[in-house]
């Protein structure tokens, strides 16, 4: 790893960083005892599948092959599966280059502070689970490259077991060195604090603090196989993954001294259902953006006791429905209803 930190003046410095990683696959990855669980995907061999096809007649086809019947209907947009550990795995090997500045200065009576960082991240045999959804896509060439011939021998097909003519078998999703994943964006923070002497009681500081964390994903590249090209799903989302373009946490506080109480603004962007990286025309509907607010109270009642109670989502803003909706069901990327928090921590202090 290679570091360079330029402190250009009094308010800016510049930084840059170049590394080389290696990480051997761990424990549970080498040796996982099988795992079975429900995940959400769309089998595309159910006699109601919605989901985006290059072409039917051909995905039919290939169904039959494998022993589907053609009034088969999966029960609901998951199903089960199971994971095993892959003692044949390599270590991954990562290059990351980022270059970034940071701004410090006062304008009037406060304190800003400004970071701006752009990250290039290249992962090559990285040790990733391939999902139930990808192996259908793979298999029945939703994304319009990946089996254009429908040959049941290609390898995520194999993970498909189909006992009878209407039962899916757990599909396989196995632990593998995939191509290489590359991803590259921007981190960008600011933050205003404004000392207010008049709110400060209890033998504390009194202060206003505006802090805005954002992300901007440029690009987040997959290569699930070496004989495969790299495909690009920033702006994707599906019921396990999403990768939104732009993502902001914003934070308004007040601190009094003892009671600090903050607002929260999070943000994230609109995306299209990941069935969109392969077919534009894809009739399933992505997640229009959206919106939460949030609420927190934190009191300091001693050096060894602090409150804090809140609420997350105040408006009760419903999340977006994502998936497609094999028996009229779907996925929801979280829970909408308002969460009210409440804590005591309590912190014991020893000598030694």
């Amino acid at each position: 790893k290679v570091e360079l930190d330029a402190q250009v003046n009094d308010a800016l410095m510049l930084r840059a960083t170049a590394q080389h990683a290696v990480r051997a696959p761990n424990v549970e990855e080498f040796f996982r005892a099988s795992l079975l669980r429900v995940q959400p995907f769309l089998d595309p061999c159910s006699s109601r599948y919605r989901g985006a096809s290059t072409d039917r007649d051909a995905e039919l086809a290939l169904c039959a092959e494998q022993g589907a019947d053609a009034r088969y209907t999966q029960g609901g947009s998951s199903a089960p599966t199971f994971t095993n550990g892959n003692q044949d795995l390599e270590p991954e090997e990562a290059d990351t280059y980022t270059l970034g500045l940071v701004s410090t200065f006062d304008l009037g009576s406060a304190s800003v502070q400004l970071t701006a960082d752009y990250y290039n991240i290249e992962i090559e045999k990285a040790i990733e689970t391939l999902s139930a959804q990808l192996i259908m896509t793979k298999c029945f060439n939703l994304d319009g490259t990946s089996n254009p011939s429908y040959d049941n021998n290609y390898f995520p097909c194999q993970q498909i077991s189909r006992p009878d003519g209407f039962t899916l078998d757990p599909v396989n999703q196995p632990i593998l060195n995939l191509g290489g994943i590359k991803t590259s964006g921007f981190d960008l923070t600011g933050q205003v604090s404004w000392p207010v002497d008049a709110l400060a009681w209890g033998g504390g500081a009194g202060s206003i603090t505006l802090n805005t964390l954002v992300n901007i994903l440029d690009s987040y590249e997959i290569q699930a196989f070496n004989d495969e090209g790299f495909v690009d799903f920033a702006g994707a989302v599906s019921a396990t993954e999403a990768y939104p373009e732009l993502v902001a946490h914003t934070t308004l506080s007040v601190e009094t001294g003892p009671v600090t109480v903050s607002a929260i603004w999070r943000h994230i962007d609109e995306m299209n259902d990941i069935s969109a990286v392969g077919n534009a025309d894809t009739p399933i509907a992505g997640a229009d953006a959206f919106d939460y607010f949030d609420l927190v109270l934190n009191a300091r009642v001693s050096d060894s006791f602090t409150l804090t109670a809140g609420v997350n989502n105040m408006t009760d803003e419903e999340p977006p429905q994502i998936g497609g909706e094999a028996t009229g069901h779907s996925s929801e990327l979280q829970c909408s209803s308002p969460e009210w928090l409440f804590r005591v921590h309590a912190l014991d202090r020893w000598s030694p």
